[in-house]
């Protein structure tokens, strides 16, 4: 048996049905991978190996039968660390959230268990996915594999990275801003950002006119197959469309011309004179297949930035919400308020000693003393706050 690392989904699902391998070895050649990799990318937030291990079991035994559900039957995958997982924590990349186990799938999760995904864990994110580069508090620095000193992009970096180093050969990510689309063209990936509602999306995202589900892979064949599963409506998404899901893989068969509008500034950027060469040769490319492209060029006046930091930070404020209203209850205000006083004070003693005992304190050392009451106040306050979640998600 070769090696199986950048197989695609067509390639490994062929071998399963052809009983040349079996969903297990696949999973063991993973971990193999990964053991190898992890250490040095940092892809993964949360992993689950027994839990892989039994569904590549079961995947097996189907495959033994003859009874595989899908082509992702057998197929190791992760979910990213702002989509729902049963039986995973789901910690949006923030050391905010409770260390909980989510209760349900989202429905992208549940219908990938149903067509016999191997779902080895969550990757990693950006802090509730809320910036272009692949790190977070919770879990460090997510690195390209092409080049370790290089970032992934974000928000999903954890999955963009796994795929590029061939350890799973498609991941789940969700796009808002182009958090699907950064780290496929970062990473040598395929990803797509399907239309508003064709993936439901669990829990509701802090934009949630803005982010889909959507999966990054090795090519366009692969991200059809995957869409196809993980499409259609559901009730945990009262956005999600309820049409006829379309059958991408005939789709994409279909000789069709498009007419494509082409802006390589929408109207304000100023790209780099090297990646504006690449894309004039990926339009002339286009344009060969027989497709009409239209330069479009003046679209805003000025970078509408302003725009998505109003609607996407607000919608991280309402995620945050309980943490605010936790660290400013009254409770933890008069502890931290105490603690602050009593360790403020013993600190202030200990750095301004000789001027307090001779009274020859200054206006620049009543500052420094009040300014040094401020840090055990922040200390206890964020240590109660964090006891308080941890409790919460305990109960």
């Amino acid at each position: 048996m070769g090696s199986l690392r950048f197989l695609n989904i067509k390639q490994l699902s062929n071998l399963i049905k052809k009983k040349e391998i079996s969903p297990v070895e696949i999973l063991k050649e993973t971990l193999k991978s990964l053991e190898k990799l992890e250490s040095k990318l940092n892809s993964f937030a949360h992993l689950d190996v027994e839990g892989a291990k039994k569904l590549a079991s079961e995947s097996e035994k189907r495959m033994l039968s003859n009874k595989l559900i899908s082509d992702l039957d057998g197929i190791p995958t992760s979910i990213k660390d702002l989509v729902a997982q049963k039986d995973m924590p789901l910690r949006f990349g923030s050391k905010t959230t409770p260390d909980k186990n989510c209760e349900v799938d989202a429905p992208s999760v549940e219908r990938l268990r149903n067509a016999g995904a191997v779902l080895l864990g969550k990757s990693t994110t950006s802090e509730f996915g809320c910036k272009a580069v692949g790190d977070s508090p919770l879990t460090g620095i997510t690195r390209n594999p092409w080049n370790l000193d290089l970032t992934t992009g974000g928000s999903s970096c954890g999955a963009a990275a796994m795929v590029s180093a061939g350890i799973v050969p498609y991941a789940i990510g969700t796009d808002g801003g182009g958090s699907i689309r950064i780290p496929a063209s970062l990473t040598g990936l395929f990803g797509i950002k399907a239309n508003f509602g064709r993936v439901p999306v669990y829990p509701v995202s802090a934009t949630p006119t803005l982010a889909h589900v959507g999966p990054l892979c090795r090519n366009v064949e692969d991200a059809c197959t995957i869409l196809k599963i993980i499409s259609g409506s559901n009730w945990k998404d009262p956005f999600s469309v309820s049409e006829k899901v379309p059958d991408f893989s005939e789709e994409i068969k279909k000789k069709k011309k498009f007419k494509i509008a082409w802006s390589p500034t929408l109207g304000y950027a100023k790209p780099e004179k090297e990646v504006l060469e690449k894309l004039n040769k990926a339009i002339d490319n286009i344009k060969k297949l027989g497709h009409e492209v239209e330069l479009v060029d003046n679209i805003f006046e000025k970078d509408p930035v302003h725009l998505w930091n109003a609607e996407f930070y607000a919608g991280v404020g309402t995620k945050l919400k309980q943490v605010i209203e936790i660290w400013f209850s009254s409770q933890i205000l008069k502890r931290s308020i105490k603690t602050s006083i009593m360790v403020g004070t013993i600190l202030a003693f200990i750095n301004h000693s000789e001027l307090i005992l001779s009274w020859s304190l200054t206006p620049q050392c009543w500052m420094k003393m009040g300014l040094t009451c401020l840090v055990p106040y922040s200390v206890a306050s964020w240590t109660a706050t964090k006891s308080k979640l941890e409790a919460l998600s305990l109960s």
